[in-house]
């Protein structure tokens, strides 16, 4: 891509047919997250639920806002 004056940037999308694998990497590359394999997994099911109920796909920011709820949020008893 350099010689036509482009960068190469990854292109990962992630839907309902994404593995944790997909789910990590963006985590990583995009929020600086390296999650455990345990998290990985089970937040994997979280985004899939996500993206089976809205359809499509969904991006690092809808990612980082589902992480967020799931595990950052504060519980208001």
């Amino acid at each position: 891509p350099k010689d036509v004056g482009r960068t190469y940037e990854a292109v990962i999308r992630v839907n309902s047919q994404s593995g944790k694998g997909g789910v990590a990497y963006i985590m990583k590359a995009d929020h600086g997250l390296a999650l455990p394999r345990r998290l990985q997994i089970e937040f994997s099911q979280v985004v899939q639920q996500i993206t089976e109920g809205e359809g499509g796909e969904v991006s690092p920011k809808e990612m980082w806002d589902a992480f967020y709820e799931e595990y950052l949020a504060p519980v208001t008893p």
